[in-house]
């Protein structure tokens, strides 16, 4: 179950990348955030700048979270100020389906993520997913989706496997850049990927995008509900 734990994260974002297309309202501060599934209660510190969704963008989350069938979303967060055109800028937190039930250990399933992200088997799931994920997303929203990139494995270090990279979202109403860097790792044995979408700025974009998906995830904390 773990190996399949990156394929699912590589879907998620992409699927992601294609379904937040509109205008995005201002979002709703809050202090913090929180969640639960499988009897742990999580509390996630808001990052700086980034806000609940309100108003339209809660059906635009909602939309999102439902048309992923790989993972289940625990938590979507915009930028604060109200931005236009399409949303590449967000946070998204999911949980693989399969493994919604499972208890892990970090550094366990960070070594297996490492070897599943080496392996020919994983080289070839991703080459082969833009084509079937534009199918997927241009049957889902009923327009044409074409994409273009690379999302590559960006190796692993004690908190997170990382998976990042840069892809070009194009249909007959818009074109643009999205980049992407999912963080996959436990928390409190839990099993979650931090997605943090961003606006392409190259190589250098991307590697910022990683490290703030890794202090993210360094800032939640999960515990037994009260």
């Amino acid at each position: 179950m773990l190996e399949r734990e990156g394929e699912s994260a590589v879907r998620s974002w992409l699927a992601a990348a294609l379904l937040l297309l509109g205008s995005t309202e201002a979002a709703a501060a809050a202090p913090g955030a929180s969640f639960r599934f499988a009897g742990v209660q999580f509390e996630a510190p808001l990052p700086e700048g980034y806000c609940l969704p309100s108003g339209a963008d809660v059906d635009a989350a909602q939309l999102l979270a439902a048309a992923d069938r790989e993972n289940v979303t625990h938590l979507t967060l915009y930028p604060c100020r109200a931005t236009e055109g399409p949303a590449v800028d967000y946070i998204l937190i999911k949980t693989p389906r399969r493994a919604l039930l499972g208890t892990f250990d970090r550094q366990q399933l960070l070594s297996e993520l490492g070897e599943t992200f080496a392996s020919r088997e994983f080289s070839t799931f991703l080459s082969q997913l833009p084509d079937r994920l534009e199918e997927d997303m241009s049957t889902t929203l009923g327009t044409r989706f074409d994409l273009t990139g690379q999302i590559a494995p960006r190796g692993r270090d004690d908190v997170c496997a990382y998976l990042a990279g840069t892809v070009q979202v194009t249909s007959d109403q818009v074109s643009y850049p999205i980049s992407i860097a999912t963080c996959i790792t436990v928390i409190a044995g839990r099993a979650l990927t931090i997605n943090w979408y961003g606006p392409d700025r190259g190589s250098v974009g991307v590697a910022e995008l990683m490290i703030r998906a890794r202090r993210f995830a360094e800032r939640i904390t999960g515990h037994p509900p009260s």
